[in-house]
């Protein structure tokens, strides 16, 4: 499995205010996400995205959902660690053969959100796994 992160884009409707200790987001992160990714059972197509916890009081669920208010998704999450963040909010992304399952929230200096991973996509990694030894194995048979 191989990680991908994608800087998230800060529009100006971001507003910084004061948020939960322990998930600290700001009200609205803008993203633009340049390719189709999947949360639960939800495919995402490539786009705008606006993130943001459900409430004052709800921090630690997200509302994510296009720009245009389209494919909205509520979504449970834990704290993450600020260590060794950049300088920018990122969102992260886990990409596990064609497909990329979103991960984590970041944002610099503060503490971040970590998705659970979906049984969606544990079925793709061990798919991805059956799969694996035997496209190793046609690639040796033909190379030989």
């Amino acid at each position: 499995m191989r990680r991908l992160s994608v800087v998230v884009t800060l529009g100006l409707g971001v507003v910084a205010l004061a948020s939960s200790p322990a998930l600290a987001l700001p009200d609205v992160l803008t993203a633009h996400v340049p390719f189709a990714f999947s949360l639960g059972r939800q495919t995402f197509p490539a786009g705008d995205y606006l993130i943001s916890p459900l409430s004052t009081l709800q921090q630690q669920v997200l509302f994510i959902r296009t720009s245009a208010g389209r494919h909205p998704a509520l979504v449970m999450t834990q704290p993450a660690d600020a260590e060794g963040r950049g300088t920018q909010p990122v969102l992260v992304f886990d990409k596990v053969g064609t497909r990329e399952f979103l991960r984590a929230v970041e944002v610099p200096e503060d503490t971040g959100a970590v998705l659970p991973t979906s049984r969606t996509e544990i079925r793709a990694e061990r798919q991805l796994a059956l799969h694996a030894p035997a496209a190793g194995q046609a690639l040796q048979r033909s190379g030989s």
